[in-house]
């Protein structure tokens, strides 16, 4: 098994990932559903979603929550009426991606998502992108 990851490592593979192929970004668009992220479409997943266990990831479009920000996709995919035994994004990551604060989450989707960050045409990443990537990585570095 392999060591739980910092933040900055979590980030840097990341980036990594998508800039050597921006194609596995994972976006859903059709006539019948829109256009918009998946966590798991058609093979792909996006920034949270290809740090999911397999249970989750090979749901494939069929995954509760697919289309939803992280909260509602945990309430879609386990939501007690207590409150109590609410399931956390930690309870589906696999054991590396475990330990961070859902900010850093929400920071990754919005690279992955954002499509002012991704020059499709050319399948590169945008210097805005890039700038994105530094910041992040500052910010969270020692984390």
């Amino acid at each position: 098994m392999k060591q739980k990851m910092t933040a900055c490592e979590i980030i840097q593979e990341t980036y990594d990932y998508y800039t050597k192929d921006p194609d596995r970004r994972s976006f859903e668009s059709d006539a019948m559903s829109g256009q918009g992220c998946r966590y798991n479409y058609k093979g792909k997943h996006c920034a949270v979603g290809r740090c999911l266990m397999l249970k989750w990831r090979r749901q494939g479009k069929n995954f509760p929550g697919n289309n939803k920000g992280i909260q509602d996709m945990l309430m879609a995919n386990d939501w007690t009426a207590d409150h109590e035994n609410d399931l956390i994004l930690d309870d589906m990551l696999m054991l590396r991606y475990r330990g961070h604060a859902d900010d850093l989450w929400e920071e990754l989707q919005t690279l992955h998502d954002n499509d002012v960050y991704w020059d499709e045409p050319n399948k590169r990443i945008t210097a805005d992108g890039h700038g994105r990537f530094k910041i992040m990585m500052r910010d969270w570095e020692g984390i």
